[in-house]
């Protein structure tokens, strides 16, 4: 369940949109701007956010996101043989620094059997937008890091890949 988008487009340029409990009136422009195939995303674990992003989409009538100008930072980090591709594990290693907000850390000052709709939105946002300049700072450096062409290659080759796995992760067998 999607209870909110955090988007960066600049080096100090970013935003939380609320989904949950209460939809920011800009989503509709948000989501026309993620489903826009001439516009350049960045992902991290594109496959996740892709998949989150297509049941809000479609569940609520909004455009579906593009699948065919992407970027995502966890596959180049992959690509490129980091250990720990997490988001933390990067941010850590590669820019020095941790994210002092996290999911579970939110939870348990919310208290036992707490959702993320029960955390404060001021919580929730700010760790959303520490994960999307975190990305938007990895996405250059993973990009400047790729060592040869045949890792560059291999990227290519696997972003392509994104939109029929996701495809076929929607199909059942049998």
């Amino acid at each position: 369940t999607c209870i909110g988008i955090g988007v960066q487009w600049g080096e100090n340029d970013s935003a939380y949109f609320q989904v949950l409990p209460q939809t920011d009136p800009d989503i509709l422009w948000l989501m026309d701007i993620l489903g826009d195939p001439k516009r350049t995303k960045v992902y991290f674990n594109a496959m996740f956010d892709l998949r989150v992003l297509y049941d809000l989409a479609y569940d609520e009538g909004y455009t579906l996101p593009d699948m065919t100008n992407i970027e995502d930072a966890s596959m180049a980090a992959q690509i490129q043989g980091q250990p720990d591709h997490s988001l933390d594990g990067l941010t850590t290693k590669l820019l020095g620094y941790t994210n002092p907000l996290s999911i579970r850390g939110l939870l348990d000052a919310a208290g036992r059997g707490s959702t993320t709709l029960d955390i404060p939105l001021e919580g929730i946002s700010q760790k959303c937008l520490n994960d999307v300049k975190a990305t938007w700072i990895l996405w250059d450096r993973v990009v400047r890091g790729f060592p040869s062409g045949e890792n560059q290659e291999c990227y290519d080759v696997d972003i392509k890949l994104i939109p029929v796995l996701f495809k076929m992760s929607g199909k059942g067998l049998g």
